[in-house]
């Protein structure tokens, strides 16, 4: 059975004054972004953990269509709304949980940043992922690296609850 890490409650606490915004130039998971992934004002991208869409306004920015799901309130009304304002094309958005959700279309970018980690199974949690992919598509994950001496040992001493909402046996960069 699946395990969530990380309570819905938390999310809803930390973006209770959420100012949304563009990513920053900056950011480096921006410029992989940016990098990596060409610019097509045909296609669209789902993200999954949307909420604030910091990394869909870079999508935005590349012309795609931007569709998303989250727990959070907002997802359907805000986000969107804010995106909109920015020029955006915005499709569909959820406001559901992921491994419940029953989403009946594929898009040619499937991504999640800083999600996975949060479950105690991701082999499921990677397979719901690419069951939203375009057959050409294109599946973008990220995760932090707590594992590492010096990232784990900082964790362990000063962010130990932080620590605790993650499934450190994933964060295995050959995994």
């Amino acid at each position: 059975m699946q395990e969530n890490l990380v309570q819905q409650r938390h999310w809803d606490h930390g973006y209770k004054n959420i100012e949304f915004k563009k990513y920053n130039e900056k950011d480096p998971i921006a410029s992989l972004i940016c990098d990596y992934v060409s610019i097509d004002k045909n296609k669209s991208v789902f993200e999954i953990g949307c909420f604030p869409g910091t990394y869909l306004s870079v999508f935005g920015e590349m012309g795609y269509k931007l569709n998303g799901i989250d727990l959070t309130q907002g997802v359907k009304s805000d986000l969107p709304s804010w995106l909109k304002k920015e020029g955006f094309k915005c499709g569909d958005f959820f406001c559901d949980d992921f491994l419940e959700a029953d989403i009946n279309k594929k898009f040619e970018i499937v991504c999640s940043f800083g999600f996975i980690e949060h479950f105690t199974d991701i082999e499921d949690v990677i397979l719901k992922h690419t069951a939203l992919l375009e057959s050409e598509g294109y599946l973008i994950l990220t995760t932090p690296n707590f594992t590492g001496f010096v990232q784990y040992f900082l964790h362990l001493l000063v962010d130990r609850k932080n620590l605790k909402l993650h499934n450190l046996n994933i964060m295995d960069p050959f995994l």
